[in-house]
């Protein structure tokens, strides 16, 4: 893709910029050995020395782009943060969270990325995120929702329901007496 405004110099001097096909064209230029130097925003400086002709002769530069600092949050719904949440960027293990629920890394910019977090106790989150171009610093939120442990459920489930089976036990138990208690009083009369 043609990068149009990006400024080209010749052994230090700006000597300007491409066009909107990304082209530009150096005249007067002698024989002989130049560093040449392109630079745009968002993307990397591209350098490189050659020996120069002096007849017109194409020269392609390809600007790979910028890298940003981002920063990874993990945290769950109630904005504390998750610590050893391992994240996966693109299907690649980057790392764990800190103590914070943080992971810094560096990504290339003007590209979006499939960033996954997983940890125990937790429900996995999976979300894109792009990186713009030109971007320097950039964060990716995660909001990790609690796991409900199964078997911690049933087992919450078994406790109440013996609990009441006991109540239930215990109430007809005391009415059993009572009832056996008072038509015992009658017979004897």
């Amino acid at each position: 893709k043609p990068i149009e405004g990006a400024e080209v110099y010749l052994n230090g001097t700006l000597k300007g910029k491409t066009s909107q096909y990304g082209r530009f064209m150096l005249s007067d230029i002698n024989a002989g050995t130049y560093e040449i130097v392109v630079r745009a925003s968002g993307y990397q400086d591209w350098n490189e020395t050659r020996q120069i002709s002096g007849q017109g002769e194409d020269i392609v530069a390809e600007l790979g782009y910028d890298r940003a600092s981002v920063t990874i949050r993990a945290e769950g719904p109630d904005r504390k943060a998750v610590t050893d949440a391992v994240i996966v960027i693109d299907g690649q293990v980057v790392g764990v969270t800190d103590s914070q629920g943080r992971l810094n890394t560096a990504l290339v910019t003007n590209k979006v990325y499939a960033v996954t977090a997983a940890c125990d106790g937790y429900r996995n989150i999976s979300v894109d995120a792009e990186i713009p171009l030109g971007t320097t610093e950039f964060t990716v939120p995660l909001v990790m929702e609690q796991d409900i442990n199964v078997w911690m459920l049933v087992a919450g489930v078994g406790v109440v329901a013996a609990v009441l089976l006991a109540a239930v036990a215990i109430v007809r138990h005391r009415r059993s007496r009572r009832n056996r208690g008072r038509s015992g009083g009658r017979d004897s009369l």
